[in-house]
């Protein structure tokens, strides 16, 4: 994988992993909710501790703000959606102009 990534100028990472050594797999470890990405965005320090959701997660401290079985996309490994049909059905029946999710 590191190989194909490399010939497409990618980076591979890999996200809750800490059993394979990311030195021999070349590939760095994720970070869903990434402080310093963020941080770099907002251009300004972000201080959050880091709190992943499971053994190995990098992930920093956050909250969600968005609402389950909303995305229509139909990704196989989706923490947001649950049941794709109801995704579909909560997304017809979304209103834009709502303030907000419903």
């Amino acid at each position: 994988m590191a190989d194909i990534a490399q010939d497409r100028e990618m980076n591979l990472t890999l996200c809750t992993e800490p059993e394979l050594d990311t030195a021999v797999a070349r590939a760095a470890p994720a970070r869903c909710v990434d402080v310093a990405r963020l941080s770099r965005i907002a251009g300004r320090a972000i201080k959050v501790g880091e709190k992943g959701n499971r053994p190995g997660c990098l992930c920093a401290e956050s909250r969600d703000i968005g609402a389950y079985d909303t995305c229509a996309h139909g990704c196989l490994y989706c923490y947001a959606v649950g049941d794709h049909r109801k995704a579909r059905t909560n997304l017809a029946a979304h209103d834009a102009l709502a303030e907000r999710l419903g």
